[in-house]
């Protein structure tokens, strides 16, 4: 099915000079992204190759890009909506695009596993039947700071994108903090049949 869609849908290639040092193995794909327009680009690429019931698991520091990252996958989605990380809730959903999109933050997370232990724990079970759900019927789910319910997510078909800085915490200092003109990297891995299919139409974009 991902295949089938990759090429009824036109996609953008990453100008290659902008990205030297772009890693391929059969279990993970490593990009540089020397822009944000990369970071967004690679974002509507996944979201092409993706289909219903795809889970998109996305983490990285504050400022690698997650929020752009997320804007490029409702351009794949053809999401007609602004597309903003969640704010006051955990969930923002499109449903303007070919298949819905189901945003979720859970940076909030960490504060209420923080709490009672057991008020906690009934969160955490409230939110895998939510995402259950949402993974049960038409769409894609891209979940930011996943990392905070890893349990969950490492029991799901899925696929891992971390975004970080291509440079160390010392290198961001000397640049007085202008964060958003140092380059990132992202690495894609891929957990079951489901993403491994979706990878395999992603480096193709990548690398063919």
């Amino acid at each position: 099915m991902t295949n089938e869609l990759a090429k009824s849908t036109p996609v953008q290639k990453q100008d290659e000079r902008l990205v030297p040092g772009n890693t391929v193995r059969k279990d993970m794909l490593a990009l540089n992204l020397a822009e944000a327009v990369d970071t967004r680009l690679l974002g509507e690429n996944l979201a092409v190759v993706s289909g219903n019931g795809a889970l998109l698991a996305l983490v990285g520091p504050l400022g690698a890009g997650k929020t752009t990252f997320a804007q490029g996958v409702g351009r794949g989605l053809s999401v007609q909506e602004v597309i903003n990380s969640p704010t006051f809730t955990m969930l923002n959903e499109y449903t303007s695009g070919r298949i819905p999109l189901y945003h979720l933050d859970l940076y909030r997370l960490k504060e209420g596993m923080s709490g009672d232990k057991d008020c906690a724990k009934t969160g955490l079970e409230h939110l895998s039947e939510e995402i259950d759900e949402l993974l049960s019927g038409s769409g894609v789910v891209l979940i930011e700071w996943a990392d905070f319910f890893s349990p969950y997510i490492s029991r799901q078909d899925h696929i891992l994108v971390e975004l970080d800085y291509t440079v160390n915490s010392e290198d961001v200092e000397e640049s007085g903090g202008q964060l958003s003109e140092i380059g990132r990297v992202a690495r894609l891995s891929a957990t079951g049949s489901r993403a491994e299919a979706i990878l395999d139409a992603l480096k193709k974009i990548y690398f063919s």
